[in-house]
Order: structure tokens, then C-alpha cells, then sequence
């Protein structure tokens, strides 16, 4: 099967590591219908827009989008594509590597995963200012909270079977529909474990004792603090990847941003990049039902987990290998 790919490399480090990215896809045995188009600060530059007609339409007639970070222009870019695709889902694993050195407790495995409404809330764009005064509007429907339960329900019977539903119901009305809805949902799935926690102490609990989590479900704003938060359980932002999905389509880009201080100095760490591809295969090979998909996407994971091991670094991991000298090497243990 041939999928059709289009692919945003971003700014700042963004050309870096999908150029790393797109090294690997090219040596495992999918074939790939890529096209390359620009969003972001330099697409402003070069084109005017933030967006590109070109580059939305491209997203919309692909099988999938692999974006890298977007600088200081990503509200114009990832909200937009977010909605137009209809994108109501971003799920960000955090899970611990072996060989990387964080501070969790001795012997403490973690491995979990946000499940973030992706569609609302504070980030539904409806707002403004005047003079003095500004205002954001956090929408909160019934609909987009059964979606983003029900999906979170569907991740955790492929996990360990437990959701920890996090809002701040006891203060706001938003949350308290959210919380209703995910309580009405989550009746239904009688073999799953459901938990409610205020986001206040998700925060606490995520630097506490981060094993005890396995799903978490939550609104747009939430879900995005809260899982740069619970990216150090793996080693940082540079090892933190995400994916945006719908119904229909899916865009995969990484948790971190733009970096723009080592931009063009061929040392960005690539593999939260690489790990967003390989949520992308895996979504791949769960929509269209392709066991070839999903095998490499297990492949590359595990070659990225075994470079590791191997003391193979990028500087940030303290190491001194580049960002093309450490996709080499992921690409040799494939």
C-alpha cells in the first residue's frame, strides 16, 4: 500500500530532524507518496501566509501529515489544522527509556498517555481585547467530551485498563459538563478502572509518583501543560512525541519547539521527530489495517531504544553525536 504524506518540516530545527526522520522512513520497506510544503514563520516570510492554501490542501488530500515545530507563528498553523481536519484527539505519550537517566524512584517504570481534547476549550480561538481588557472563551461541549472519553476508554483496553479523568469541576462550569459527560461515558466500559482527579493535583501527582497513571483524559489547555510536565519521566521534550487524530486523517509532530538557538547546527536531537513517525505508522497500520505498518512502526521504536543503549547521544542527552550521525545509527540497528 502506498500512502500519501505530506510533510511540513517546520522551523528552526524543524528541516533538521525531519530531514533525520524522513532518512529512516526512507530505509524501512513502506512506500511513501511524500510532498514537502511549507508552514510557519518562513512560509510567512516567503509567501505571506502563515498557511498556505497549497500546504492545507495538501493536508486535507493526505493519508496522514508528519509536521515538524512551528516558532513563534503556531497558533496560525497547528489550531487551524487541527480544526480543518478535524482533528479532535492529541495524544502524547510519556514513558520511560531504558539507558536515560531522569529522577524517577529506583526500578520505577512509567508509561502513560494524555489524551487531550484537541478541538475547544481555551484554544478554540473565540476571543479579543479591548484596551485594557482581553478575554478567551473556554468552550466545552458535550460532543467533543464523549469523543475524547470514548477514545481515551478504546486506549486504556489496549493498556492497562485504568482512566484518570482530570478537570477542575469543583470551580468551573466547563469542567463540570466535561466531568458529567466522561462519568455518563464511562459507565459503559464496566472492565475499565475510571478515576477522577483535579488538575492541580495531576500536576503534584505527575512529579510524585508519575507509575501510578495510565490513561489521562482531559481538556485542550490541561492536556497540553500536563504533558510537557510528564515529558522529563522520559528524558525531556527532545524525546517527547505526539500525534493528532480524527476520524478520517491524522498530523504527527513532536511535543518540543522550534529551538531556534541550534537551529542550522546539525546537533537537535531528532528521536521525539522519529517517535512521532512511528505513531504514525502505528496509526497507519491501525486505520487501514496494514500489519506491515504497525511492524516497522515497533521496528524503529525499538532501534531508537537500542541506539540508545548503545551509548549513541545527541548533546542534550550528553553525548556528542549530531543529529545525522545519530539517525545513521538508528537507521544500522533497523
Amino acid at each position: 500500500m502506498v500512502y500519501s504524506i505530506a510533510i511540513i518540516p517546520g522551523d528552526g530545527i524543524g528541516p533538521e530532524i525531519m530531514d533525520a526522520t524522513l532518512r529512516v522512513l526512507e530505509s524501512i520497506d513502506i512506500e511513501f507518496d511524500s510532498r514537502i510544503v511549507e508552514a510557519g514563520d518562513k512560509a510567512f516570510r516567503e509567501h505571506g501566509s502563515y498557511l498556505p492554501n497549497d500546504t492545507l490542501e495538501a493536508a486535507r488530500k493526505s493519508d496522514a501529515v508528519l509536521k515538524g515545530p512551528i516558532g513563534e507563528s503556531a497558533k496560525h498553523v497547528v489550531l487551524p489544522l487541527r480544526q480543518d481536519l478535524g482533528l479532535f484527539a492529541n495524544l502524547r505519550p510519556a514513558k520511560s527509556i531504558q539507558g536515560i537517566n531522569t529522577r524517577l524512584m529506583a526500578d520505577e517504570e512509567v508509561d502513560l498517555l494524555i489524551v487531550r481534547e484537541n478541538s475547544e476549550g481555551l484554544y478554540s480561538r473565540v476571543g479579543g481585547r479591548k484596551a485594557d481588557v482581553s478575554f478567551d472563551i473556554k468552550i466545552t461541549t458535550r460532543q467533543a467530551s464523549e469523543n475524547i472519553m470514548r477514545l481515551g476508554c478504546h486506549q486504556a483496553r489496549e493498556r492497562r485498563k485504568l482512566v484518570t479523568v482530570v478537570h477542575k469541576a469543583n470551580v468551573l462550569q466547563s469542567d463540570l459538563l466535561f466531568q458529567e459527560v466522561c462519568h455518563e461515558v464511562g459507565r459503559e466500559y464496566d472492565d475499565l478502572k475510571i478515576e477522577q482527579m483535579y488538575v492541580d493535583n495531576c500536576a503534584y501527582q505527575l512529579i510524585r509518583e508519575p507509575s501510578q497513571f495510565d490513561v489521562i483524559v482531559t481538556p485542550n489547555l490541561y492536556g497540553d501543560i500536563l504533558s510537557d510536565e510528564a515529558s522529563w519521566v522520559q528524558g525531556g521534550l527532545g524525546l517527547s512525541p505526539g500525534a493528532n487524530i480524527g476520524n478520517l486523517r491524522g498530523m504527527f509532530e513532536p511535543v518540543h519547539g522550534a529551538a531556534f538557538d541550534i537551529a542550522k547546527q546539525n546537533v537537535a536531537n531528532p528521536i521525539a521527530m522519529i517517535l512521532s513517525a512511528v505513531m504514525m505508522l502505528d496509526w497507519l497500520g491501525t486505520t487501514h489495517s496494514d500489519e506491515q505498518s504497525s511492524k516497522w512502526a515497533h521496528r524503529i521504536e525499538t532501534a531508537v531504544n537500542t541506539t540508545i543503549l548503545q551509548g549513541h547521544r545527541t548533546r542534550d542527552l550528553g553525548g556528542k553525536l549530531t543529529t545525522k550521525e545519530f539517525a545513521s545509527h538508528i537507521i544500522r540497528n533497523l
